[in-house]
């Protein structure tokens, strides 16, 4: 274990989190980066990722930005009938998942 790792994991226990690894802390960035408008490249080249492929991981959508998305710009009635689709792809991308 280097000193970074050793020095990262003592802090975490004496601040008593039990689930909190560094990578953890690598994803949160990337994800706030990205969702703040940061571009693809750059979080990838601040990451030092490879490639923006492995970067693009982190481009997760969550349930509310995809209400938001097809809301957007459609009346009430055709974003219900929207919201309504959004919720049944989710539904059975949840089901897979089991």
């Amino acid at each position: 274990m280097d000193y970074a790792t050793h020095a990262f994991h003592g802090a975490v226990v004496r601040a008593g989190i039990l689930d909190l690894r560094q990578h953890d802390l690598r994803h949160g960035f990337a994800i706030r980066r990205l969702r703040g408008g940061a571009n693809l490249v750059a979080v990838s080249a601040l990451l030092r990722h490879a490639s923006t492929r492995m970067t693009e991981r982190y481009l997760h959508v969550t349930r509310a930005e995809l209400r938001a998305a097809g809301e957007a710009g459609h009346t009430r009635a055709d974003a219900s009938r929207t919201i309504d689709h959004v919720d049944a792809f989710l539904q059975r991308i949840d089901a897979n998942r089991d």
